[in-house]
């Protein structure tokens, strides 16, 4: 399985950072000859709770990990209907039991939802001025890079070609007046970026692979990496523009304020409904009984 690493990175946290979805539906991995694209993934993540999607997006190696974990997901899920497996008996009874959850859990939430009227203006402005602090966007970074795969764990050939490749790039960059653009569409594999000379876009420096992080603080805007391997491939990134950390104004985050007050509610909504259930209809448990049920048989 061949991931763009740095590349899933700056176009997933888009989504997973804020919960809203990507603005173009671009290819983030391959499987083989196959193409997987951000809104498949996105399916996936915008089902996360809030707190969740922030993890994600606040650790990359975590996205990574999360990602990769979809991808093989569906793999097996092909796998395992083309080979008869969903008709086996003890799978249909385990698939009648998560069904049974899922509209437990459905219901719940829909039992929960926060009246629609909620948050007022006054109860917005409240939470932004009681969480500023949390509200600092971090430094961002309009980037550019030549990608060409290499993982590590790949064929030596895939490896030695692309050390050739990325040093032909590194060479031809540092000729007097070289065209960054011309050379990433000439070397670059990362499919997304090609038809943008290479360019990636704003990125929060949270959102960057460590070595490309460090490297990049380092840098002036116009200046340009040298190769940097990463466990994916190799890297050359131009650094573009620089934007200092700020505090954002409530007209930026509103929605997501909006957002996050909301879920806390339907959590707050969710508690009062299940202890009022329970209190209606109390569970009466005969523990020796149950005891008995995990005992092995003589």
């Amino acid at each position: 399985m061949k991931l763009n690493r740095f590349f899933l990175m700056l176009v997933i946290s888009s989504f997973a950072f804020t919960g809203h979805a990507a603005t173009e539906d671009v290819a983030i991995a391959t499987v083989g000859k196959r193409v997987i694209k951000a809104s498949t993934v996105e399916q996936f993540l915008k089902n996360l709770a809030p707190a969740e999607r922030t993890a994600l997006g606040n650790d990359p190696n975590l996205l990574n990990q999360a990602v990769r974990s979809i991808i093989l997901q569906q793999l097996l899920v092909e796998e395992a209907t083309r080979n008869g497996w969903d008709k086996q008996p003890e799978v249909i009874a385990r698939l009648a039991r998560i069904r049974e959850a899922a509209l437990a859990e459905s219901y719940l939430q829909q039992a929960s939802e926060a009246d629609p009227a909620y948050p007022s203006d006054v109860e917005v402005l409240a939470a932004y001025d009681a969480n500023k602090n949390a509200l600092i966007v971090p430094k961002q970074y309009r980037v550019s890079q030549i990608f060409i795969p290499a993982p590590a764990d790949g064929e030596q050939a895939v490896i030695d070609d692309a050390g050739v490749k990325i040093r032909e790039a590194a060479a031809a960059l540092a000729k007097q007046g070289a065209d960054f653009g011309a050379i990433a569409r000439m070397y670059s594999k990362d499919p997304a970026t090609l038809a943008k000379n290479g360019e990636i876009g704003w990125v929060p420096e949270t959102q960057l692979q460590p070595e490309i992080r460090e490297r990049i603080a380092q840098m002036k805007a116009g200046e340009i990496s040298p190769p940097l391997r990463l466990s994916q491939g190799w890297h050359i990134v131009k650094l573009e523009e620089t934007k200092a950390s700020y505090v954002a104004p409530l007209a930026e985050v509103r929605e997501q304020l909006i957002t996050r007050m909301r879920a806390e509610k339907a959590r707050t909504n969710r508690e009062a409904y299940l202890a009022t259930l329970l209190n209606d209809q109390p569970i009466a448990i005969n523990e020796i009984a149950i005891s008995s049920l995990l005992k092995p048989e003589n």
